[in-house]
């Protein structure tokens, strides 16, 4: 359907559910206002599918190294102030590290926020 055409539709279908308001036909309402919707976002999302899911990896575990390299942080700096990074993970044995995953989407919200 063109775009005058589903607007008319759009419109249609509003006029309807407010007449079935008036008639205290509520089922209809809601018949109407879901048809109505239903116009509205066939027209937002278009013919195009979604994009398929990125595919699940195991998580990895970084050394102080591999973050430094990642985040641009002296090892000095992550030694001291590496625990507020997001993915920080402390072993019972005292080895630290950083899950990738949660360290990479923590840094985008950072870099998404400034």
């Amino acid at each position: 359907m063109d775009g005058p055409r589903r607007k008319r539709a759009i419109l249609r279908e509003l006029d309807a559910a407010r007449q079935a308001i008036d008639q205290r036909k509520m089922l209809e309402v809601i018949a109407r206002l879901r048809l109505a919707e239903r116009l509205c976002v066939d027209e937002e999302l278009g013919d195009e599918p979604p994009p398929p899911p990125a595919p699940v990896t195991s998580p990895v575990l970084l050394d102080i190294k591999a973050v430094s390299k990642l985040t641009t942080y002296s090892v000095g700096r992550l030694r001291h102030m590496g625990n507020t990074l997001p993915g920080y993970y402390k072993s019972p044995t005292g080895k630290v590290g950083w899950w990738q995953h949660l360290l990479v989407a923590g840094l985008l919200m950072l870099e998404g926020s400034s």
